[in-house]
């Protein structure tokens, strides 16, 4: 690097730093990009929330995201692979099915974690109970009542 290749680096953060002493000085915003906003607590239009909320329950039915899962009885968790949904329910057509089962989402949240259908009756042993928070539950069902594509 020569001498005038340092001039110009040295001008340029000089101009810099006095650019952001002004901003600060004179209480001006610098432009924010356009981030990706939390779904909780966020006050998203209703179709965005739907679709965030659509894709968020796909990416747990494929474990793409992992939810804490065990057997019941079992004294370990099962891992990320084995408690996809989709290794024992399939892909894209079968989920649909599955609502037949479950009348809401409160109801499909009560199966996750307890193994209870709606009805009372219990399902089987090999179905894991996942730790599934309210979110959990709120992007599965979306998922699941999705029209398919």
């Amino acid at each position: 690097m020569n001498t005038s290749d340092l001039r110009r680096l040295l001008l340029f953060t000089l101009l810099g730093g006095l650019m952001m002493l002004l901003m600060t000085v004179l209480h001006l915003d610098l432009p924010t990009p356009d981030l990706p906003v939390p779904l909780e607590g966020a006050a998203l239009p209703e179709q965005a929330r739907t679709e965030r909320l659509q894709a968020e329950g796909r990416a747990l039915w494929q474990g793409d995201w992992a939810m804490q899962a065990r057997l019941p009885g079992a004294a370990r968790g099962l891992d990320g692979q084995a408690s996809r949904c989709v290794r024992c329910h399939g892909g894209t057509a079968l989920p649909r099915a599955l609502l037949t089962r479950v009348d809401s989402q409160a109801g499909l949240c009560r199966l996750l974690r307890e193994g209870a259908r709606a009805d009372g009756s219990r399902i089987a042993p090999a179905m894991p109970r996942y730790d599934a928070t309210e979110s959990d539950c709120a992007a599965l069902w979306m998922h699941l009542a999705a029209p398919m594509r």
